[in-house]
């Protein structure tokens, strides 16, 4: 299973509602990161990323 797929799943079952999903993927496609998110990721990071990228996502999902 990929992430997406499980992503997919999580949500669909709503296997846990109140977590944040942080989508990690080397690929850098528009569409790719449209499709995690309207699966319900919360934010997306490409690969590769800097630490500050890393906690900026984070920051961003925790004061949502």
């Amino acid at each position: 299973m990929d992430g997406l797929s499980f992503l997919v799943q999580v949500r669909k079952n709503k296997l846990a509602p109140n977590t944040k999903i942080i989508m990690l993927s080397s690929l850098n496609k528009m569409t790719n990161i449209l499709k995690a998110m309207d699966a319900g990721a919360d934010e997306f990071i490409i690969k590769p990323f800097t630490p500050e990228v890393m906690l900026e996502k984070i920051h961003s999902t925790v004061n949502s």
